[in-house]
């Protein structure tokens, strides 16, 4: 880490605190119980039932993952909160806690968060703005020109995930309608310009190198790259005093704006770094202006349906808008995609046809025009575009029996697994095109550099109804690690702690065992959810805990293969193993074992389990 990183592009957040408002604080946008995914929301003192919303995002070179309690509250927050809108501050994941983009996808995470919990939380999401000061300035500067960006984007050699895929409410978008960008280093290959102070925490975000050594890496890092006429509208204020972030940075960033017709407003002055407080009413102005030249409908007097709620690449779907009003009133209904209108109906029927949409979840509306110019906003909708899951190879993993964790299901990250990055660290040179990491474990394979919140799923096939008996291989070297059971996104256990095997070492393995509640016979999706970082697992094996079922398969009495078989009591206490070879009599190879006549348990390596009479 860079010790000097604060005193550059942080500063000193001005104003003071809130305490004269509604609050809820620590509220976890993500569900991971990450410092860094906490936000606070705080509540205009008015009688209205819902509020627009201001996102505040505080300076930190990138350097701090919980500074929301001092984010500029007795300035931005304070004009945010005194002009109607509901003030929300997040925290976001540092530099050491994950690299770039992690810090873009957490303030994406927040907005889907705010949208997806719109209705608990009084927002009237129709006009989302988002500001920040320094490193926030940056990320609020990124939030408005990415919003249409909807997932990986390509720099010559480099390619990032800026939307990601945190948190419980994909579904929504992470759309901001405008921005304000307060003293950012919105693109620190520019900051050459003038005279900052000689330090550079933008290098430790991509990993540690400068953008010489990584110009790729640095131009997905800069506001600049991704410029176009559909970024949301934004205000720059940045003054010429500050030696922190050089004003012509600011200044660049305005007029790439400008040149690309978007929006935008900037307000140079002689301050130095920081939030002037002179300019909250000209930010309100600015928010205020943006928000009233888009009013939003009400939503009543249009649905908005389609004919797939997911569909495979190259599937079209289609769009069909029902107005509940006269259809006679009707001038037209407006269909959108993101927020960006993508057809114009005229006439009935009023349906749409979308093709060639790429991976990702989309979000759909439509806005009707009656003849008296009245409009009419449908609910939106969304659409997912996804690679089918299937089980590995084919075939589904039977159960009773071994689920090894690198034949996870076929299938796109965030459908069959999801991984934290999309590169393969292991070394165990195996399905090196996804991101789940594979090392090698004996003579096997395992997963391995797990992190929360990644998971691997699993097409299973159950023969037996029946309460399974688990054991795990794993392996760890730290005491942090754990994972969790589901079944059909049911749990199906509590969050299960792997044990240190070794002292920083992951190549000793151990068995740990548990139980399921009654699975019902037939296919399901196991899904293994890592709850605890940096644990190997290499297989997690299932066997019947019921000595008989109705209905099972009895060996025959003369073996053409070699099995193993446990041999139990009905008491169920094991007697001893057998091994039946090829023309062997197992009635005479139980009997040689037990000495006596009886009623016996056998139990094969798959835990499928037979009573066998011996006379």
């Amino acid at each position: 880490m860079n010790l000097g990183c604060f005193a550059q592009f942080g500063g000193t957040q001005s104003g003071g605190g809130l305490d004269g408002y509604t609050s809820k604080t620590d509220i976890d946008y993500v569900g991971d119980n990450h410092i860094g995914h906490k936000l606070d929301i705080y509540y205009p003192n008015d009688n209205q039932s819902t509020h627009n919303v201001i996102i505040h995002i505080y300076g930190s070179a990138w350097g701090s993952n919980n500074s929301k309690g001092s984010a500029d509250l007795g300035t931005v927050g304070k004009a945010a909160l005194d002009a109607g809108y509901i003030f929300v501050t997040p925290n976001h994941r540092t530099y050491n806690d994950a690299l770039y983009p992690a810090q873009i996808n957490d303030i994406k995470a927040v907005v889907r968060y705010l949208r997806g919990n719109a209705e608990s939380l009084k927002i009237d999401d129709s006009f989302i703005a988002i500001s920040g000061f320094s490193s926030g300035g940056h990320l609020a500067s990124l939030m408005g020109v990415t919003r249409d960006v909807k997932k990986e984007y390509t720099v010559g050699s480099a390619t990032m995930d800026i939307e990601g895929e945190l948190g419980n409410y994909t579904k929504f978008s992470s759309w901001v309608d405008a921005v304000c960008d307060w003293s950012g280093p919105v693109d620190c290959r520019d900051k050459g310009c003038g005279n900052p102070i000689n330090m550079s925490p933008e290098n430790d975000m991509v990993g540690g190198c400068s953008d010489q050594q990584c110009p790729d890496k640095h131009a997905l890092l800069g506001a600049n790259t991704f410029i176009d006429k559909d970024d949301a509208p934004v205000m720059v204020v940045h003054g010429s005093s500050d030696n922190i972030v050089p004003q012509c940075e600011g200044e660049k960033f305005y007029n790439n704006l400008k040149k690309a017709g978007v929006d935008c407003e900037y307000y140079p002055n002689g301050g130095g770094h920081g939030v002037n407080g002179e300019f909250t009413d000209e930010m309100i102005t600015f928010f205020n202006r943006i928000r009233s030249s888009h009013p939003v409908a009400p939503k009543n007097g249009v649905t908005l349906s389609s004919s797939e709620k997911s569909i495979e690449p190259g599937i079209a779907v289609t769009l069909t808008a029902n107005a509940t009003v006269e259809s006679s009133t009707v001038t037209k209904i407006d269909i959108y995609q993101d927020n960006a209108i993508i057809a114009t109906l005229t006439e009935e029927p009023f349906s749409y046809v979308v093709e060639n949409l790429d991976l990702g979840t989309y979000s759909f509306k439509a806005i009707m025009t009656a003849s008296n110019d009245s409009t009419y906003n449908s609910e939106e909708i969304s659409v997912t575009v996804k690679l089918s899951q299937s089980p590995y190879n084919g075939t589904a993993q039977a159960i009773p029996g071994k689920v090894e964790m690198e034949n996870y299901d076929e299938g796109d990250d965030g459908y069959a697994y999801h991984d934290s990055d999309a590169k393969n660290e292991g070394d165990g040179n195996m399905r090196l095109e996804n991101g789940v990491d594979i090392v090698e474990a004996g003579n096997g394979y395992a997963i391995g550099y797990t992190a929360v919140g990644e998971w691997v799923e699993f097409t299973i096939d159950v023969k037996y109804t029946d309460i399974y008996q688990w054991s795990a291989n794993v392996a760890s070297g730290s005491t942090s690690a754990g994972f969790k059971l589901y079944l059909d996104d049911t749990a199906i256990s509590d969050a299960i702690s792997i044990p240190q095997t070794a002292n920083n070492s992951w190549d000793t393995y151990e068995i740990i065992t548990g139980k399921t509640p009654s699975i019902s016979e037939g296919k399901h999706i196991l899904k293994v959810e890592i709850t605890g970082a940096n644990g190997n697992i290499d297989y997690i094996e299932f066997k019947t805990t019921t000595v008989s079922h109705t209905g099972l398969e009895q060996e025959t009495t003369v073996y053409q293969i070699e099995k193993s078989y446990e041999v139990y009591s009905l008491l169920g206490t094991k007697i001893g193993d057998i091994t039946i070879k090829q023309g062997d009599n197992i009635q005479e190879s139980v009997k040689n074992l037990v000495g006596r006549a009886g009623t016996y348990a056998l139990r094969n390596i798959y835990g499928s389990s037979q009573l066998l009479i011996i006379k």
